[in-house]
């Protein structure tokens, strides 16, 4: 979902599903045909009647009807058997859509154009589904191939600080959430694996950086594999596994503030980097690892360059000195006010160290200013 106005696109929300495309259509309809003409298609062929199903299904999405030579006779397949053969891989469609409008909190009336993109697009049970969930005619102005091609020259244009682009601002969200594998006590004394623990959420303005606690599952364990997913399943099962990360040093030792415990942190930015920090509590050691979403596009040098800029992101809200320096006033601030006035600073400080904990650079300015603007009089009254 954009936003474009005078020079500036604004991604308020993306949504998809890695595993769904054009190549679902061709394995849907090439077992809708080999159920329908019981047609067994020699192991050694598998490729070529592959070919043969993706171009029936281009004409398909030219014309209304075609003809597929099967057992040495032509026989008629029509747009008809595609959808209704297709029907359980077009049903996945409509929840990615809601789900984007949901997130950028919009309905479809607040929407002014859609554009179509990607190949797979110019099937018309794509173009057709869009039209009757949305109520309106997607756009078929734009090359659904080419506007792919433009939109990486410009998203690398951005990236390198190419002249071309000089006037365009680009803003951009988080298109998946990521997070690590943790394991549950659903059950007193049994510990089930396979859980999904987000800490980077879809739809995150990036660049951005959020970190979580988490800890070893005995004081006798030494060792922590971190796996790091994305996806929106609660089961990393359904997600897809980025890597992991090894931690080794975490066995409890007496006298230990923080045993077993580890800091993980995800810092993520526009060019796809991903960079999972891992502290161990205790002793502070660091192990670092950092992922790309294309590799290979960026060379050493320009990670090294990217991550040198999200340094300054790393610092928890909760430290930097100005929101700092906003609780200790607001603490002192609760001890000069009593009954109902103290009442409702406490509420406006817990809403903002709420909004510190959820890390969230729109809530805590939010909150911040909510909070300063309670206290201002008081202090204001007190410089005078």
């Amino acid at each position: 979902m954009l936003e474009s106005f005078e020079g500036v696109v604004e991604v308020k929300a993306s949504s998809g599903e890695s595993r769904l495309g054009g190549e679902d259509y061709t394995d849907a309809f090439a077992q809708w045909i080999e159920r329908e003409f019981k047609w067994n298609p020699p192991a050694a062929d598998a490729m070529r009647w592959r070919e043969k199903v993706e171009l029936l299904k281009r004409e398909l999405s030219k014309q209304t009807s075609t003809k597929i030579t099967l057992h040495g006779k032509e026989a008629p397949v029509t747009r008809d058997d595609f959808i209704a053969a297709t029907a359980s891989i077009t049903a996945r469609l409509r929840p990615v859509v809601r789900r984007a409008m949901r997130d950028a909190g919009l309905t479809p009336k607040q929407i002014d154009a859609v554009l179509m993109v990607g190949g797979a697009s110019r099937m018309p049970v794509v173009f057709e589904d869009l039209r009757d969930l949305l109520g309106m005619e997607p756009s078929r102005t734009l090359d659904p191939d080419r506007v792919v091609a433009l939109g990486a020259a410009v998203q690398q244009a951005l990236v390198a600080g190419d002249a071309a682009v000089k006037d365009l601002v680009l803003t951009d969200v988080c298109p998946h959430t990521m997070g690590i594998e943790t394991t549950k006590e659903l059950v007193r004394g049994h510990r089930e694996p396979g859980f999904f623990a987000p800490i980077i959420e879809r739809n995150t303005m990036v660049p951005c950086s959020r970190s979580e606690n988490f800890s070893t599952l005995s004081p006798e364990q030494d060792e922590l594999a971190v796996q790091v997913y994305q996806g929106e399943s609660r089961l990393v099962s359904d997600n897809r596994n980025i890597g992991k990360l090894m931690i080794k040093g975490l066995r409890a030792r007496p006298g230990q503030k923080y045993p077993g415990q580890v800091d993980v942190r995800f810092t993520y930015d526009m060019n796809g980097i991903l960079e999972v920090e891992v502290t161990i509590k205790e002793t502070g050691k660091k192990v670092t690892k950092v992922f790309e979403q294309r590799p290979g596009t960026l060379s050493a040098e320009q990670i090294a360059a990217a991550l040198r800029k999200l340094q300054p992101l790393k610092t928890k809200p909760a430290d930097k000195p100005e929101n700092r320096a906003r609780i200790e006033r607001a603490n002192r601030l609760y001890a000069d006010l009593s009954g109902e006035m103290r009442g409702s600073l406490e509420a406006f400080l817990e809403a903002f160290e709420a909004a510190l904990i959820s890390q969230n650079p729109e809530r805590i300015a939010d909150a911040a200013i909510d909070l300063d603007t309670f206290m201002a009089p008081f202090f204001r009254d007190n410089d005078g």
